[in-house]
C-alpha cells in the first residue's frame, strides 16, 4: 500500500492474467509521490513474475484536481484497464461542490506502459449528477454507471452507459436509464458486464418482480443480454411515457416518435412476449392477457428505439 494516511488504498480491486489493479479514491499525490492535491485519488498496477506481485505503475488523473476521488471503482481486462473518477471534477469552472460529475478513465496496455486512452463522461450532465460510481470493462465492451439529478424534483434516477471499442476510440452505444418508475432505487449502482451479458444492481429497490411485496432498499439486479436484444440495444428513458404503471395491461402510450415501425413487449429474461410490425399506432396497447410481471415495451421508431419498463398487476 501507499506509504500515506488516508489514501484508502483497496477501496476498489480487479485482477486479470497477471495483473492486479487496486483504486486509492482518497491518496493525494501524483505518479511521482510529489505535487498534492487533497483526494485526487490513484490506482496502483501490480505485476505477476514467477509468483511475485511487485507493484509496476502508479496512475493519476492527466486532469486531477481535489476531491476528484480517482480509484474510486477499478476494472482490468485483456489489454484495457479503467478506473473511475466518482466525485467532483469541475469540467465548467464551476463551483466543484455544486457539479459532481466524476468520468471513466481508460487506458490501455503498450511496450510494458499501461497508458491514458480516453476518457468518457456521460452527455447528460445535471446537476449533483455523477458518472462512473462503477465500472466494468471486458475485452471489446465497457459499462459506466451513473446516478443522475436535477434541480427539479432532487430525485436520483440510477442507470448504466455501455460503450464499444471501435478503432481505438471508445463509443457510446446504448444508455439503460432508468427513471419514472422507482426514484431512488438505483443510486450508486454497481455494474458488471461480461460477454454479451451485463448486470446492474438496484440495492435500493422496494418490491418484487411482480412489483407487490414492499420491503425498504430490499435490492434486486437487473441482468442483459446482448444477443437477446434487450437492455444493450434499449433507450430507457422519460422520451417514453406509459400509464398506468402499474397496469393491469391496459397502456397509453405518448412520446414523439414520428413513425412508428415496430411495438415490442419483453419480459425479464428477455423473451419476446408481443409484438407488432407498422402498427397502425393509436397510442394504446392491450397487454392485458400476460402474466404479472415486470415487462419492457420498445417502440422502433426511424431507427432509434424507445423502452419503458412497466409493471403488471
Amino acid at each position: 500500500s501507499p506509504n500515506s494516511s488516508y489514501s484508502e488504498f483497496g477501496i476498489s480491486v480487479s485482477i486479470s492474467g497477471n495483473y492486479i489493479v487496486v483504486g486509492a479514491k482518497s491518496n493525494s499525490t501524483d505518479q511521482d509521490n510529489l505535487n498534492t492535491l487533497n483526494y485526487a485519488g490513484a490506482a496502483y498496477i501490480f505485476e505477476n513474475t514467477e509468483g511475485v506481485w511487485s507493484q509496476t505503475q502508479k496512475i493519476v488523473a492527466f486532469d486531477r484536481a481535489t476531491y476528484d476521488a480517482f480509484g474510486q471503482s477499478v476494472s482490468i481486462t485483456d489489454g484495457y484497464l479503467v478506473v473511475s473518477s466518482g466525485s467532483y471534477n469541475d469540467e465548467l469552472g464551476e463551483n466543484p461542490t455544486d457539479f459532481i460529475w466524476g468520468g471513466a478513465y481508460i487506458y490501455e496496455y503498450s511496450n510494458g506502459i499501461w497508458d491514458f486512452m480516453q476518457k468518457i463522461t456521460t452527455q447528460n450532465k445535471m446537476r449533483y449528477s455523477r458518472t462512473a460510481l462503477s465500472v466494468s470493462i471486458d475485452n471489446q465492451s465497457l459499462i459506466v454507471s451513473a446516478e443522475e439529478s436535477d434541480e427539479i424534483d432532487g430525485l436520483a434516477d440510477g442507470g448504466a452507459y455501455i460503450f464499444e471499442n471501435a478503432n481505438g476510440t471508445w463509443e457510446a452505444k446504448k444508455s439503460i436509464l432508468f427513471t419514472e418508475l422507482l426514484n431512488n432505487d438505483y443510486s450508486f449502482t454497481p455494474v458488471s458486464i461480461s460477454g454479451n451479458n451485463a448486470v446492474i444492481g438496484a440495492p435500493g429497490e422496494d418490491s418484487d418482480v411482480l412489483g407487490e411485496n414492499f420491503l425498504s432498499a430490499a435490492g434486486s439486479i437487473y441482468f442483459m443480454n446482448k444477443s437477446t436484444n434487450t437492455g444493450f440495444n434499449n433507450l430507457i428513458s422519460k422520451s417514453l411515457n406509459v400509464y398506468p404503471n402499474p397496469s393491469d395491461g391496459h397502456l397509453m402510450i405518448e412520446g414523439n416518435f414520428g413513425t412508428v415501425e415496430s411495438l415490442r413487449v419483453s419480459d425479464i429474461s428477455g423473451r419476446s412476449v408481443f409484438e407488432q410490425s407498422n402498427p397502425i399506432f393509436s397510442n394504446s396497447v392491450d397487454i392485458s392477457n400476460l402474466d404479472k410481471g415486470i415487462y419492457f415495451i420498445e417502440i422502433q421508431s426511424n431507427k432509434q428505439s424507445y423502452c419503458a419498463k412497466i409493471v403488471l398487476k
